[in-house]
Order: structure tokens, then sequence, then C-alpha cells
């Protein structure tokens, strides 16, 4: 999602991903993640394709968007990165995880914040390699993790997006306003494709590095 630095924007929240191209209105760098996975979405979107329209990714269109932008973008590699550009006045606003973007608020609430506005959402899974030497245990593992308490802990630490829906029924009025599956934050919410990307990332990953060290 779109988290940005207050200060860094005299107070005035972005309205939509438009704004991350809108360096007249919030100047300032950007930054948004090295791996390809929700890039290119929110770009086209920033450049008037509707959501239900994303995929295939017109990834000509996307990079001929992005382009005159490279100049200020600081890529990052990972979440902790994120943080720490942000901390450090490094950027005024990116697209980075809202776990991360929580986080930096928690440190300091009225100058880290993020708007839910076409916030896109990235589903995981836990995978098991047939014979694995743990046997059992690991789906005993596997069990303990959809426990809606321990969850509901996830949540509050870190802000990630809880996937039980029994979570729901344990959550004050301020875990949801950090759950990205709560009615509200959802509005207007982006699934990630990752049949997809299944088929499509390597390829659009060696693109994508291709074009942002050009």
């Amino acid at each position: 999602m779109l988290a940005y630095d207050a200060d860094a924007t005299k107070g005035v929240a972005p309205t939509g991903w438009a704004d991350f191209f809108d360096t007249a209105k919030f100047p300032g760098k950007r930054t948004m993640c090295k791996w390809i996975q929700g890039q290119l979405e929110f770009v086209l979107m920033a450049d008037g394709v509707a959501p239900a329209d994303l995929y295939p990714l017109d990834v000509d269109r996307a990079f001929k968007k992005l382009k005159p932008m490279l100049a200020d973008i600081i890529f990052w590699e990972g979440g902790a990165q994120t943080q720490q550009l942000f901390r450090e006045g490094e950027v005024a606003m990116g697209n980075i995880w809202h776990t991360r973007a929580n986080l930096l608020h928690k440190e300091t609430p009225d100058k880290f914040k993020w708007i839910w506005e076409q916030n896109i959402l990235s589903a995981s899974a836990w995978s098991v390699p047939k014979g694995n030497p743990a046997g059992k245990k690991v789906f005993d593992f596997i069990n303990s993790t959809l426990d809606p308490a321990g969850q509901l802990v996830l949540l509050q630490i870190m802000g990630n997006g809880p996937s039980n829906p029994k979570t729901l029924a344990l959550m004050t009025p301020e875990d949801a306003l950090v759950n990205p599956t709560t009615k509200e934050n959802a509005a207007s919410q982006i699934m990630l494709n990752p049949a997809y990307y299944a088929e499509h990332e390597t390829e659009l990953q060696n693109k994508y590095l291709d074009f942002i060290s050009s």
C-alpha cells in the first residue's frame, strides 16, 4: 500500500496511486520494491487502468509511465530497508508492505501513515515437500498457526491480516483499523493474481530488473 511521511507532505494525505507520480504536489523521493509482484499493478492503476483490467499486465504501458520517475525512486529489497528509508527521511512516500508501515506508525504516529485506497493483497501459503523429514510435526505446526488467538497476536504486533475468519470476532476496533481484510480497508482492494505470476514471474522479473537498472 501507499505509505507516506506526513512531515514531507506537510500534513496533506495522498488520495491514491496517482499521487506517487505527482512530485510537484508531493516533492521528495519515492520507494518501491525491487521484486516484481505488486509493483506494475499500482503503476497501471495510476495510469488509469481499471482494477478489473489489470491482468494480463500491460508491461510496456507500465514501463512508459514509470520511466520518467526512475531517478526519483529508491528500490527496496527487504521490509526492514523500507523502514530505514522512511526513518532517515530519504523518501516521502512509497509502495511498501503495510506491516512495515504499521510498525513505522507505531514508532511515530503523527509522522508515518498510509492509505488503504487500492491496496494490493498478497496471500501466502505453507508448502510441505513430499517425504519431509519432520513428518506429522509439520502439519501440527501448520495447524497451530491457524489458531485465532495466535493470529490476533500477530496482527497486533505486526499487522499481518489473519487467514482464520474466527479471528475477526476477537478484534477490538483498534485491531480492525490495521487489518487489511476488514471490510472498510478492503473496499477498493486488489487481489494479486497468483496464477498469472506462476506462469510469468521469471520473465517479468528479468525484464523489470533490466528496466530499473537502465
